[in-house]
């Protein structure tokens, strides 16, 4: 029901992902969704978080059919694992696990790990090694309306408006595009303008692409002296407009968004 490409297709390209069905699966016994990710060379911690942004929220709908819905976030954290440095090495593979899920409150929890690209024995070594975990917190009330139309009861209607009413989104994807060119960062204060391309579903500005500039922010405030280790985020709320202001502290780089 997106209008337009959002970050989840143009930055993330998981619309690449889901269109091989070899590469996801769901395991509704275990509540458990595991995803193939594509080969990239340029794996950051935040861009982690934002696939796990995503994937935790197809298990939360995946794992609770009768309401299925996709909530808001709370809290995302993620962490690098002891192979951190196989990223560039192996095929990667996310898991996400719905550890509880009520009526106000899903928790979530991540995790991605090496799988063997070969069959060589050097990869095999490799195989299954911990790269980075996380988990996710989110508010599952979406609004009436919405919870409905999310509902066993009311995917009918939104399927039949989806396919009769919508029209498919136009997808022009430049591959030398710098979704970041607005980012602009002096004196411990970033600024970008969130576009489009960087929105999730019903909000001006993805929380995985939030994370992104987090960590933009974190490194220019350190120069380049340090490594990112983790990352913990609350969102305290949909941002309201398209302008980001970014706030980098000391001494351990807090970083704070509005």
């Amino acid at each position: 029901m997106e209008g337009s490409p959002g970050f989840s297709t143009r930055a993330l390209k998981l619309n690449e992902t889901l269109v091989d069905p070899s590469r996801v699966s769901f395991a509704a016994e275990h509540k458990t969704l595991k995803l193939k990710l594509m080969n990239e060379k340029n794996y950051s911690l935040s861009k982690f978080l934002a696939f796990m942004d995503d994937v935790t929220t197809w298990a939360l709908v995946l794992a609770d059919p009768a309401r299925a819905r996709a909530g808001k976030s709370v809290h995302l954290s993620a962490k690098w694992g002891p192979a951190r440095r196989l990223v560039t090495q192996n095929d990667l593979e996310l898991t996400a696990t719905v550890t509880k899920i009520g009526r106000n409150l899903g928790f979530c929890k991540a995790q991605v790990r090496t799988v063997s690209s070969s069959s060589s024995s050097s990869n095999d070594n490799n195989k299954n090694a911990l790269v980075c975990f996380g988990s996710h917190i989110k508010y599952m009330p979406m609004g009436f309306a919405t919870d409905v139309l999310c509902s066993s009861a009311g995917w009918r209607f939104a399927q039949w408006y989806s396919d009769t009413v919508l029209n498919d989104p136009e997808v022009v994807i430049d591959a030398d595009e710098d979704l970041f060119q607005s980012f602009h960062y002096t004196d411990s204060v970033a600024t970008f303008t969130a576009t489009k391309a960087h929105a999730s579903l019903g909000g001006p500005i993805h929380g995985g692409c939030q994370a992104l500039l987090m960590e933009m922010a974190a490194i220019e405030k350190l120069q380049h002296d340090y490594e990112m280790d983790s990352m913990s985020i609350q969102y305290l709320g949909a941002p309201s407009k398209r302008d980001i202001r970014i706030i980098a502290d000391d001494p351990i780089c807090n970083t704070s968004s509005s």
